[in-house]
């Protein structure tokens, strides 16, 4: 994160709450009524916007202004984060795909029409 970012947010920055995975979520101390308040999250490692659960999310995008906390079910995270793999050869690749797990443009499986024959 960049340092400029780290200073705002300690000057101007209110914690909010913390999320499984490590990330912090902030939001401005004072604010114009003439704007929404500004939200920022500080990821833990890798900055990936996957790592962001969905009722944080929400917050984060001014969808509920429900600050989601670890009283009950609703930050529960059973499972480890996957990071996003689109681009590597982990990526996910349906049958359907055109391309091929290295990312080779398959065999067509039609022949094109040709106006000539």
């Amino acid at each position: 994160m960049h340092l400029w970012v780290r200073l705002y947010l300690k000057w101007n920055g209110q914690l909010i709450g913390v999320d499984p995975y490590g990330n912090q979520y902030y939001q401005e101390k004072k604010y114009s009524h003439k704007r929404k308040q500004r939200r920022f999250v500080l990821y833990k490692g890798i900055e990936e916007a996957s790592k962001v659960p969905p009722l944080w999310h929400s917050w984060l995008h001014c969808t509920t202004n429900d600050v989601p906390n670890d009283n009950g079910t609703v930050l529960t995270c059973k499972t480890k984060h996957i990071p996003n793999l689109t681009g590597t050869p982990l990526a996910h690749n349906p049958k359907t795909s055109h391309f091929t797990s290295d990312g080779h443009l398959k065999k067509p499986d039609y022949t094109a029409w040709n106006p000539t024959h």
